[in-house]
């Protein structure tokens, strides 16, 4: 699915499916299916489709209620909470970082250029690690 929303194009295509999350079962009035997607320019959205008795029900031509679908854009910390909520560990931290038990860690959130996020996740690609990784090391070299 494609949309522009606010002037910027989202598209399931070409983005990047971090996880899944489905509530009921799909031959339910009710199903409905979440996908939380990354673009490549480090913004997120939500893909969410749903039956006729779902969130995402849509108004039937001849009345009553229709299957629908939407995009809906999402901030990084809107994003990381459905994340958090819908997803299990490992996928949360495949895309978030790791998360301590204790408090000798803290969540980071920043703006940076597209430019930029892009050399961070190719440096973390190529060092076969995470962002948190790239950006902890890149701290460390600062304090040097």
């Amino acid at each position: 699915m494609k949309k522009i929303i606010n002037g910027k194009m989202y598209n399931t295509d070409t983005a990047k499916a971090i996880g899944e999350h489905e509530e009921s079962y799909p031959g339910e009035f009710d199903w409905v299916c979440e996908t939380l997607y990354r673009k490549k320019t480090g913004e997120y959205f939500v893909y969410g489709e749903g039956h006729a008795a779902s969130r995402y029900a849509e108004p039937a031509a001849l009345g009553g209620w229709a299957p629908g679908a939407r995009i809906m854009p999402y901030s990084y910390e809107q994003a990381r909470k459905w994340a958090e909520e819908n997803l299990d560990v490992d996928e949360y931290q495949a895309e978030f970082g790791e998360v301590a038990e204790d408090d000798s860690q803290v969540q980071l959130s920043c703006t940076v250029s597209a430019q930029a996020m892009t050399l961070i996740r190719h440096a973390a690609q190529r060092e076969g690690t995470t962002i948190a990784a790239v950006v902890e090391s890149l701290a460390q070299s600062l304090a040097e």
